[in-house]
């Protein structure tokens, strides 16, 4: 599911980038990430950043591009349900929201549990930046111990200037309390 309203899924170049409104470009080969996707990715931040080509050349410039690397929860079964969910959701906000313009992470709803949870291992490994459908994936992995909780995806839009934008959220139920997990541009749309 895209963030933004109409989901181009494409090999796109930077000339082609300027002719669609909007679009979305997805990591399908892997990691390493590969030094084309990684021109797909600076081509979108050159087109859509105000300062796009000077914003990229700044970062590409840099010897020493050192990043926080967040570590993950370890949930115990014995834990408390709201401590054990304040540490996945602090942990979704460590890893950020993904505004580069290129979905590291080529989720497939329709994939087995077991081959999300592999991925959900790989978004953990790589530390990288997600959206809202990769953060519920890995909220449902890293909330796998806490047997008692009961999970649920929660699917909405929101619209802002005239856009339509589609959001997902893992909804969570547990002694008659409901909350939930997951990352989005806003604030008000991601954690209860």
């Amino acid at each position: 599911m895209a963030d933004e309203g109409k989901v181009v899924q494409k090999d796109v170049s930077a000339p082609n980038l300027r002719l669609n409104k909007y679009y979305w470009l997805v990591n399908t080969e892997g990691f390493p990430i590969s030094s084309s996707t990684w021109e797909k990715m600076w081509d979108y931040v050159i087109v859509t950043h105000p300062q796009g080509h000077d914003v990229a050349e700044s970062i590409r410039g840099k010897t020493n591009k050192r990043v926080p690397y967040p570590n993950a929860p370890v949930i115990q079964p014995s834990a408390s349900i709201p401590s054990s969910l304040s540490s996945v959701q602090e942990y979704l906000q460590k890893l950020q929201y993904n505004y580069t313009g290129m979905q590291f992470f080529d989720v497939k709803r329709y994939k087995p549990l077991s081959r999300l949870m592999d991925m959900a291992k790989d978004m953990i490994k790589e530390s990288l930046p997600i959206k809202c459908l990769e953060a519920v994936i890995l909220s449902l992995y890293l909330t796998s111990p806490l047997t008692s909780l009961q999970r649920f995806t929660i699917r909405f839009k929101s619209s802002h200037e005239g856009r339509c934008y589609r959001h997902v959220v893992l909804g969570v139920h547990q002694g008659g309390i409901y909350g939930s997990l997951g990352l989005s541009r806003r604030l008000s749309l991601m954690y209860k």
